[in-house]
Parts: structure tokens; sequence; C-alpha cells
């Protein structure tokens, strides 16, 4: 096999046996050359110290600040954004719970082991009317050999292109004029695309492919270029344990292939030249999942929320408290955002927000990484 700039960069960050003599060295030696931008985060909010480095002596894969709390690369991937932090402990706990609990199964989800039911009987929606979208009761985890699943419009992995007629993208967004009349398995989840919504404004979420990860887990270099809508960025929302992700050239010949960091709540936009660019997953860090989503921690810690200043750059996330209509329920510590019955009624989005992980979901993010991949399929001027 030809060795590759890409090939040269998986081997540096692969993972090693942990009982193997230097394993620990090995790790130390990998994140001590990471591109880590919540440290940039950090750096940035912190007060200024009279040795510390000017902007002009960084190097050009420095983390560069465009506001609002988003970064990118210096010198490298113009339309990559990174957004450490974006989102906060309530939010992530919402979102796992969801990839493990709603997600996989019927009507929503098709997996690496075909269409599931839910282990245990699902109920309609809290209010009653079983037209709503479903929220099975059960509160476990998937099956063991469960590694991905696909939301809204169908990817299949082996032609590597959209069933356009499987799904229907998510109500209200921008191309359910362009709609397929065909019918459809079921709409997008009303909360993740009202995320990317509020990360991109005009961003229409029409797929994700949602990949569990164990410590032993990477996804080898690969572009994402089956969408038509190769304008809109590619979201990419982390949870669960660290890992590190590698972003390389319009090639996999070439470099250089840049190693970031990638935490819990973190959001990454994948946009302008930086769409087409290989990247991929070198590893995982085991037992780095942060301890918010242990069982009975209170998740109140707000999502970092991005103002408009960085519209121009892909978009402003902004706190779904800040949003008309919306509310903070005091004891759960979460934002609530009413929304109208076309994507699921008020009560049954409120059922869909107070989620929490048990203790068997918890030891099992202790060692796995969830990672949400968000894209717009069409392009606006489609059929």
């Amino acid at each position: 096999m030809v060795d590759t700039a890409f090939r040269t960069a998986e081997r540096a960050y692969r993972r090693r046996d942990p009982s193997a003599r230097g394993a620990a060295a090995a790790e130390s030696a990998q994140r001590a050359s990471l591109i880590d931008f919540g440290a940039a985060l950090d750096a940035r909010d912190a007060p200024p110290h009279a040795d510390s480095a000017q902007a002009a002596d960084a190097p050009l894969d420095a983390p560069l600040s465009l506001g609002a709390g988003r970064f990118t690369l210096r010198g490298h991937h113009p339309g990559l954004q990174v957004i450490p932090r974006c989102f906060g402990a309530a939010e992530q706990i919402q979102l796992a719970a969801l990839a493990l609990r709603r997600w996989p199964y019927r009507p929503l989800g098709i997996t690496n082991l075909g269409e599931l039911d839910a282990p245990e009987p699902a109920r309609g929606g809290a209010c009653g009317d079983k037209a709503c979208v479903p929220v099975p009761t059960y509160a476990g985890l998937p099956p063991a050999q469960l590694s991905w699943m696909t939301l809204g419009y169908h990817y299949d992995w082996n032609s590597r292109s959209y069933d356009c007629n499987s799904a229907a993208p998510a109500s209200g967004g921008r191309a359910a004029a362009a709609a397929s009349p065909l019918p459809r398995r079921g709409p997008m989840p009303p909360l993740l695309a009202e995320h990317c919504a509020r990360l991109v404004p005009g961003f229409a979420a029409e797929a994700a492919i949602v990949k569990l990860y164990d410590e032993r887990g990477c996804m080898l270099a690969h572009v994402d270029d089956a969408e038509r809508a190769r304008d809109a960025p590619v979201i990419s929302i982390s949870l669960g344990c660290e890992a590190v992700f590698l972003l390389g050239g319009l090639d996999r010949e070439t470099g250089p292939v840049l190693p970031i960091l990638l935490r819990s709540g973190d959001a990454l936009l994948l946009g302008g030249r930086a769409r087409l660019c290989y990247h991929g997953l070198a590893r995982v860090f085991a037992r780095t999942a942060p301890d918010h989503f242990a069982l009975g921690a209170p998740p109140r810690a707000p999502a970092r929320a991005p103002d408009s200043a960085a519209a121009g750059n892909g978009g402003g996330a902004a706190d779904a408290a800040t949003q008309p209509g919306a509310e903070i329920d005091a004891d759960a510590g979460l934002s609530r955002t009413r929304r109208a019955p076309s994507g699921g009624c008020a009560p049954c989005a409120e059922v869909e927000l107070s989620l929490r992980l048990n203790i068997l979901e918890w030891e099992w993010l202790r060692t796995h990484r969830i990672n949400i991949n968000v894209r717009q399929v069409r392009a606006l001027t489609s059929p």
C-alpha cells in the first residue's frame, strides 16, 4: 500500500496497547502535538501576560480567533471553523440520551444492523397524540454491535450516495419546498435541526450520520462529496471521550495533515475549501468523557453562545434561552424552546429535552465517543 501523508499521520496518532511498554509516554507525546482549540479559548479569555506571544509570531497552524467563540487555523484550510465548548453540559446530555435511546430506532434511524424496534414498547407524545413521533421508554443501551445510524436522507455506504426518497428533511427547513413527493421514512430530529440552524443560519439539516466509537475506534481518510449542496458546511458535534481529528488536503498525498483535539461539546464546521479536504478520526482517548454525564450530576451549564457577529463566517450560535418563545427550567437547567406542532408539539419537545443518562449509559460513555455529522444534501435550486 502506498505510503501517503495521511497514512503517516494515522500511524503517528493511532492507539497503542495501554499495557505495552512506553504506551503512556507515547500518548503524552501525541497529546503535546495536538492543536487544542479549547486551550486557545482559555488563553483568549485569560488576562494578557507581558511574555505572551504576539499574533505575528504565531505558527501558521496556530488557532486564529474569528470572534464570538469561533476559531480557524492561521494559514490553513479556509472554511474550517471550530467552536470549543459550543454545547453546554445540559445540551450534551440531551443529545447523548437521544443518540442512545431514540435515534437508533424506528421511525427515525437506519443503522448498520438495519431498522430496529425499541426493546420496550414506545408510547405516543406527551400530548397523547399517537401521530406524534414516539419516544421510546427504553433507557438502557443499544445493541453492542451498533456502530452507526443515519437520520433523514439515508446514506448508502456501498454506493456512497443518498436515497433522497427515503426521508423528509427537517420540517420548516429551506429545502422543504424542494422535497420529493415520493414516500419518506421520517423527518430529521427537530432538536438537531435547530442546533444546526443556530450554528449556520439558513442551514437545512437534511441528513445525519451518527457514529459510535469505542476506545479502539477510528475513521480512515475520506472526503464528504456525496452531497449536492457543497456550498453548505458539514457540521460535526462531539460527545463523550476526546479524540484526534486529522485534517489533510484535497488528496491523501498532500500535507501537512493537521491533528486537532476534539472534546465533548465541541462543534467543527467544514466549509469553503476545507469542505472537500480529506479528514478522519485517528484515535479515541478512553475515560476522558466529562463528569457531567455521570448519574445525578446537575446539568446546569449553558451552552457557549457565539453572538451574531460571526454570522458572516458561517453564523453564530445563540443560546435557545435568548430566542423568542424560550424559557429556562430552573430545576433541570435546560433551555426549552416551544415548537409548532409540525415538528412535534411543545409537550413532546419538553419530554425530549428532559432526558437523563443512567448509570449504564454513563459507564458506556466513559470509554466511547458519539460523533453527530449533519449535512445539507440537496442544493436549494434542486427541482
